[in-house]
């Protein structure tokens, strides 16, 4: 059997156990028949180059480089020419540009295609209230707060609700419409109040309004005139 039929470590096992029975036995007298048998067993299992390859790492590792080799060389060369290769040029177009003369005599033309944007009426429709009206309201309610917390300095508030205390407004009592004018001021809230309770400020009679500082105060936020507060504290 030829020796490419075993691996290396399996060679070097028989290489030492043929020389230990070679040692022990000096000139052994083959049985009748040994030389056919053993012509036969060869016969059956013939060497073959992929029974080699698969059986050989070393004849595996040559095949292996010898591909490798076979098919990096034309991509190393295909990449070589791609990378040396000219650059192709661009072309500027050059447009004829008129003189100084010919622009200042050049007639304009009128566009027709102007595009007018749509009117957005998120902003005007806030609260109810024109956009630049909400705006108004939102400076004033400022300075009132800014007057209401000067003259209250000293005084200990309780903890302001983050939520109104009313959903509808329209027949709340004065003690809960003073409350939510109070907690609005604690919270800095400047935004104009919803409808119902701006509402039911203004239909607040005349007669109440007196010794009610922020009665006045609240009713010149959604009527003014102007931006400059009266001292209502």
């Amino acid at each position: 059997m030829n020796q490419s039929d075993f691996d290396h470590q399996e060679q070097l096992e028989l290489d030492r156990l043929a020389d230990e029975l070679e040692a022990s036995f000096k000139n052994p007298t083959l049985s009748d028949g040994f030389a056919d048998l053993l012509q036969a067993r060869l016969q059956e299992h013939p060497w073959s180059f992929r029974g080699a390859i698969q059986n050989n790492r070393v004849l595996r590792l040559a095949a292996s480089l010898l591909v490798i080799t076979t098919v990096v060389g034309p991509i190393s060369a295909l990449v070589v020419l791609i990378i040396n290769a000219e650059p192709e040029k661009s072309v500027v177009p050059i447009w004829d540009l008129p003189t100084f003369e010919e622009a200042l005599t050049q007639e304009v033309q009128p566009k027709d295609d102007l595009a007018v944007p749509p009117l957005d009426t998120s902003l005007e429709e806030a609260f109810g209230l024109d956009w630049h009206e909400a705006v108004a309201q939102s400076n004033r309610m400022a300075l009132i707060m800014r007057q209401w917390t000067e003259a209250n300095q000293d005084v200990a508030f309780d903890t302001p609700a983050m939520a109104p205390g009313q959903m509808n407004w329209t027949d709340a009592d004065l003690e809960a419409i003073q409350s939510e004018f109070e907690r609005r001021c604690l919270l800095g809230i400047s935004s104009p109040p919803p409808s119902s309770l701006a509402e039911r400020i203004l239909q607040l009679p005349a007669g109440v309004a007196e010794g009610q500082a922020w009665i006045s105060a609240w009713q010149w936020v959604l009527n003014g005139p102007g931006v400059d507060a009266p001292v209502f504290f």
